[in-house]
């Protein structure tokens, strides 16, 4: 589980936006509240910035990322034919291509049975 951001615009941008609001959000809302009792003063103010930090996180547009692996849905597939055109000697060193298939294969035994394992 990952937690990713991918912001609306570049972080600088992002981070004056944040700073901006705030800054106009304080001083003139507490204007606005000036005459009510301190415990509602206090509980408007922290309301809107709570407002104001569900914004700014907003514009980070956060994201979760669950990845699961499943190693059992994994498939490699060699396929080979025994078609006409395999009998064709038209590889390296004189070799029909169904010549080349086996070598590559056999050359490749290895990490092939490495490759099975996980």
């Amino acid at each position: 589980m990952k937690l990713l951001f991918d912001p609306i615009w570049a972080w600088p941008w992002v981070i004056l936006a944040a700073a901006v609001t705030l800054v106009v959000v304080i001083p003139t809302y507490r204007q606005r509240i000036a005459h009510l009792p301190p415990g509602s003063r206090r509980l408007l103010l922290g309301l809107r910035l709570l407002a104001w930090a569900v914004l700014v996180f907003s514009l980070l547009r956060p994201s979760i990322e669950f990845t699961r692996t499943d190693p059992h849905a994994s498939v490699f597939v060699i396929l080979g034919d025994a078609s006409r055109s395999m009998t064709v000697k038209d590889g390296s060193a004189d070799m029909s291509r169904r010549e080349a298939l086996l070598k590559a294969l056999d050359d490749a035994k290895e990490p092939l049975e490495h490759l099975g394992k996980e």
